[in-house]
């Protein structure tokens, strides 16, 4: 298990509540010429990263890895990939949200001036052997990347997704991203690299909505802090074309 150092970007943007940045998609294609008998993966993604082998979504749970400032600690996740592996082509493809890299919508609790903020970025080794022959590969600026359908993400705000940006097989080995750009190489954190040993977060319970609101505008602040006859909206916080889902219960969790 190598623990690679090497972090590449895809830019050098960091979303703000007024510019939101897209979660950004990576991919490589590589290839085997023997059958891989024992294989690995040690990832870090700062923020939350999903994991894909050969179009395959093996990451552990939602939110990972560990949430830790990457001024501190890193925490890498360790998998063994043996069975997605083929002799031939293969791919590996991750996409990446903000996490708490850059999380722009906690401003309640001054998540957005912590010193670590920055472009979302990523450090992996892929390792394989089989037949006597070794095969090694740490995520650099080989790795092409592209705008995924996710156009903001946020740990509190949710996220918004567009359908019609999704791109077909794009974590698949055949896929051609000749015309995607190439990752940014960028300097590694701060923080000691480590294996995550916690358990892993599990979905526990999917709450649907028991009623759906629509406003054609909507403001979500006014000017007086608690609630008061008069009261003005706030004008920069009216949204047109608002969708207000009422899950009839109390809670704490992911949108």
């Amino acid at each position: 298990m190598y623990i690679s150092e090497n972090f590449i970007k895809a830019n050098d943007l960091v979303a703000t509540m007024e510019n939101k940045v897209p979660a950004p998609y990576f991919r490589k294609s590589f290839e085997l010429d023997f059958k891989p008998e024992k294989a690995e993966i040690t990832v870090c993604g700062l923020g939350f990263y999903e994991l894909y082998i050969n179009g395959v979504n093996i990451t552990k749970g939602p939110l990972a890895p560990y949430i830790s400032n990457p001024d501190d600690v890193c925490y890498y996740d360790n998998y063994d990939i043996t069975k997605y592996l083929v002799k031939g082509k293969n791919a590996v493809a991750l996409i990446l949200g903000n996490g708490f890299r850059n999380p722009y919508g906690g401003f309640i609790w001054d998540f957005d001036k912590a010193l670590f903020i920055g472009p979302v970025t990523l450090a992996l080794c892929l390792e394989v052997s089989g037949e006597g022959k070794e095969f090694k590969m740490e995520a650099d600026e080989s790795f092409k990347t592209h705008s995924s359908p996710i156009l903001w993400n946020d740990i509190r705000m949710g996220f918004g997704y567009d359908s019609n940006l999704e791109i077909d097989g794009w974590n698949l080995p055949d896929f051609d991203d000749s015309s995607w750009d190439n990752a940014k190489k960028c300097t590694s954190p701060k923080g000691v690299k480590k294996i995550c040993e916690a358990e892993p977060i599990a979905v526990m319970k999917e709450i649907a909505p028991v009623k759906i609101t629509h406003y054609d505008k909507l403001p979500f602040a006014y000017d007086s802090p608690e609630p008061r006859p008069g009261a003005e909206p706030i004008p920069e916080t009216v949204r047109e074309n608002v969708y207000v889902y009422d899950f009839g219960e109390n809670g704490a969790g992911v949108t």
